[in-house]
């Protein structure tokens, strides 16, 4: 019995000392991540087991015959610790395989890629100074985010907060003064993620008002340069959104010229600002409105164009010649005038030109040695129709536009156009009375005077014994009775 036991015994080392050692060798490979997730880019430790004693192990991305991400050299155990591997910069969010293979045994384990962080700015271009808007996301959930010049070692330009989703929007930021022209980065950081967009530094656009003062209700002429090709360039007063003055539309070279602007009537005495911006680049220059040191009026203050106004003023020089301008100091002449010795003019007419639109002008008085300005409003009227003349019928004197049929014969009152009537015989193509040739004239007050001699003609062309001077009646085109 006991001699039994003992083989049992030796039986069971020997089956165990052969079982273990196969367990070891058919136990499975895996792998161990130092982190299961990261952005495209980013680096994670790999360790692995189970694989051949000293042998050789790829790592690849993807699949069995992926990209080969790198290698690592087993130990006498089969055992591997701490390669570095990349995730590869194109690779998507979303989970991915990383494959690990000695030739004979192969395993995997699932990297999940993140989003990586971004940040979009609008516009995407500026002058120096200008403000830019920026959003981003992916970044860490409440993180406070810093936006850089430059790298993440440059000028703070702000912060903010990221929201629950780690994204955030409407951070406003300006471009620094002092940066050059030409492609520079935009920064933002968490403290762990990071992302960077690239921002373009414009030239300067610039501004020059001609000339670069007036008074109030004036104008003066804008040109600017280095703004966008074809566009439309808005010039605002004091600030970039205060009130419109004009639109400019600018050339292909981004340019623009000649276009008038008109300083507020109500603005003060000193420096103002006029601003032009095309949405992307912008310049402003200033403009100085002066106070008036002399006197203009003008009678009467509203006309239609082509009629005239006459101009007084005091308080030039004496002996001085002045000028009267259209719209500004440096319009179009008007008139010239030499004031008297106490330095004033008075009755000086002044035609209002002939293209002038319908509304709210300046009548700008410039004294040429003592410089000084006046300026007076002038409100140009729709011009008035053309007035028609007056005709007459047999009953009465009434205004019928001067189109009824009249006497084919006249004197020098009356104009006749038709065929010719009758004098004193019923046949007679005015044979005693002859033509009228002469044009009469429209609703005067000699036509008044002579409608009675008039009605007693017409009794005597009736009774065929009219007078030999052939008076003919009304205005109008001429008929036969």
């Amino acid at each position: 019995m006991q001699r039994r036991f003992s083989l049992v015994l030796a039986l069971a080392l020997v089956l165990g000392a052969a079982i273990f050692p196969l367990a070891g060798i058919i136990r499975a490979a895996e792998l161990s991540l130092s982190a299961a997730s990261g952005m495209a880019g980013s680096t994670i430790a790999v360790s692995g087991s189970g694989f051949a004693a000293e042998s050789t192990v790829t790592l690849r991305w993807g699949a069995t015959d992926g990209t080969a991400l790198g290698t690592a050299t087993t130990d006498a155990a089969g055992a591997f610790a701490s390669v570095s591997m990349t995730i590869p910069a194109d690779a998507t969010a979303g989970s991915h395989q990383l494959y690990a293979s000695d030739g004979a045994t192969t395993t995997s384990v699932t990297i999940t890629v993140l989003p990586s962080p971004s940040i979009t700015t609008s516009p995407t271009s500026g002058v120096a100074g200008a403000a830019i808007s920026l959003s981003g996301q992916h970044f860490g959930a409440g993180a406070t985010v810093t936006v850089r010049w430059d790298g993440s070692s440059g000028t703070v330009l702000g912060t903010t907060l990221a929201n629950a989703s780690g994204a955030f929007s409407g951070l406003t930021v300006f471009i620094p003064v002092a940066a050059s022209v030409g492609d520079h980065l935009l920064s933002a950081s968490d403290g762990t993620l990071s992302a960077t967009t690239p921002l373009a530094v414009l030239p300067d656009a610039t501004l020059v008002l001609t000339p670069s003062s007036g008074l109030p209700g004036t104008q003066v002429e804008a040109a600017g340069a280095g703004f966008g090709a074809n566009g439309a360039v808005t010039l605002r007063w004091e600030t970039f959104t205060g009130t419109v003055l004009a639109t400019a539309a600018t050339e292909s070279s981004g340019a623009f010229t000649g276009v008038r602007i008109r300083i507020p009537a109500d603005a003060t005495t000193g420096s103002h600002t006029v601003h032009a911006s095309d949405g992307t680049r912008s310049a402003s220059a200033v403009l100085t409105v002066l106070v008036a040191t002399a006197t203009l009026t003008v009678a009467p203050t509203s006309q239609a164009p082509g009629k005239t106004v006459a101009a007084s003023g005091t308080g030039y020089d004496a002996g001085e010649q002045v000028s009267l301008r259209w719209e500004r100091a440096g319009g179009t002449v008007l008139a010239t005038v030499t004031t008297d010795s106490s330095g004033a003019f008075s009755g000086v007419p002044i035609t209002v030109p002939a293209s002038a639109s319908v509304g709210t002008h300046a009548i700008v008085v410039l004294g040429s040695t003592s410089g000084k300005q006046a300026v007076a409003s002038l409100t140009v009227t729709q011009p008035a129709e053309g007035k028609q003349g007056r005709s007459h019928d047999d009953d009465d004197d009434q205004d019928n536009g001067g189109t009824r049929p009249g006497w084919g014969c006249g004197d020098r009152n009356h104009e006749h156009t038709g065929p010719r009537g009758y004098g004193g015989e019923q046949d007679s193509p005015c044979q005693r009375g002859g033509h009228g040739t002469d044009n009469g004239v429209d609703a005067s007050a000699e036509d008044d005077d002579a409608d009675e001699q008039d009605d007693e003609d017409d009794e005597d062309d009736r009774r065929g014994d009219g007078p030999a001077h052939g008076k003919g009646h009304g205005r109008g085109k001429g008929h036969t009775r």
